[in-house]
C-alpha cells in the first residue's frame, strides 16, 4: 500500500519523490514490511521535476511492484514497466499497468512472477 511521500532535493538541483510502502506480502523473497522507494520527479514550491515513464504512485493506493536495490536506496525497476496498481471491481481482482499498457488478473501475474523466479533459480 502507498503511504506518505516526500519530495526531496538533496543537492538543491534534482528533484526526488520518496514514497513510503507498506508491504503486505512479498511474491519473491523477503524483506521488511515497510520500505522506502525513491523516483526521479516531483515538485518543490515553484520548482517541479516531471519524468515521462515514472511508475504512478499515489497515497492509499494498492500496487505491485518490481523493485531494484541501488546505492542503498530501492527503484521502481524499469520505471512504469515495474509498477501495477492492483484493481478491485465486480470482475474481481486486476493488476493495470500504466504503460506499456496491460491489465491482466492478479493471480495471473503472480504466477508469471513465481514462475520466472524459479526459473531464474534452476539456471
Amino acid at each position: 500500500m502507498v503511504g506518505e511521500q516526500e519530495v526531496v532535493s538533496p543537492d538543491g538541483k534534482m528533484i526526488f519523490t520518496d514514497t513510503r510502502l507498506d508491504v503486505k506480502r512479498y511474491l519473491v523473497g523477503t524483506g521488511p514490511s515497510t520500505l522506502w522507494v525513491r523516483q526521479v520527479g516531483g515538485q518543490i514550491g515553484d520548482r517541479w521535476l516531471f519524468v515521462a515513464g515514472t511508475a504512478p504512485l499515489k497515497k492509499g493506493q494498492e500496487v505491485l511492484l518490481f523493485l531494484v536495490e541501488e546505492g542503498g536506496r530501492m527503484f521502481v525497476a524499469g520505471m512504469a514497466q515495474g509498477g501495477y496498481q492492483i484493481v478491485r471491481d465486480a470482475t474481481g481482482v486486476s493488476a493495470d499497468r500504466a504503460f506499456p499498457k496491460r491489465r491482466l488478473r492478479l493471480a495471473d501475474l503472480e504466477q508469471e512472477i513465481r514462475a520466472a523466479a524459479a526459473a531464474r533459480v534452476r539456471k
